[in-house]
């Protein structure tokens, strides 16, 4: 059995008509935006994955998630400093 594949444009093309596909891209395209500024900011800086890891004190595999968008993020609430 051979497989036809369908170039990955065709595919969009067809998905962005379903009302839900467009409801759910949209919602994720915060992520998209952070994970794009992330591969970008790292390229600029002319660093692996593995050397931001390193400055970031994480692992490769950390930043290879966050990259890819399949890790979700949080952060500790922040404390207001009294001076």
């Amino acid at each position: 059995m051979t497989r036809k594949f369908i170039p990955v444009e065709e595919a969009f093309e067809r998905w962005q008509k379903d009302p839900e596909f467009v409801a759910a891209y949209d919602a994720l395209s915060a992520e998209f935006s952070l994970a794009a500024a992330l591969i970008k900011a790292r390229a600029d800086a002319g660093m692996t994955q593995g050397q931001v890891a390193t400055a970031m004190g994480t692992t490769q595999a950390a930043i290879a998630r966050l990259e890819s968008g399949r890790l979700n993020l949080s952060c500790p609430p922040v404390q207001s400093v009294n001076h």
